[in-house]
């Protein structure tokens, strides 16, 4: 075990002192070079985005459209549905008034009738 912890970390010093020899060497035109090509990607990337976020824009501008015309025709047919209903009752109610007016007329006219004979079987007697 001891000597498998030895190896271990003799292995380990060695990795770390060829790291410590082996180093990148990059000059300064293929730094510039490297950089360059990051920019171009980047503007490739910022290109794509912005027509993405211009495509969405669209979209959602469409959307609004379309919900717009969607409500303002909702809000057509309830405004019909209303007036429907509302005539409705009121063709309802009229025929209850008259309906009520002629048998409270007729009740008048049955208690005038008999008002009428009582009052003529009272002149009898």
């Amino acid at each position: 075990m001891i000597n498998t912890s030895v190896l271990q970390l003799k292995h380990i010093n060695l990795f770390t002192t060829q790291l410590e020899r082996d180093t990148l060497r990059i000059t300064t035109e293929e730094m510039i070079h490297l950089l360059e090509a990051a920019q171009d990607t980047l503007k490739t990337v910022e290109h794509f985005a912005d027509k993405a976020l211009d495509e969405m824009k669209m979209h959602l501008e469409q959307c609004r459209k379309d919900l717009n015309a969607h409500t303002d025709k909702c809000k057509q047919e309830l405004d019909e549905h209303a007036a429907k209903c509302t005539n409705a009752i009121d063709e309802h109610v009229s025929k209850t008034v008259e309906s009520t007016y002629e048998q409270s007329r007729k009740g008048i006219s049955y208690f005038n009738f008999t008002l009428f004979c009582l009052s003529i079987t009272a002149n009898a007697y």
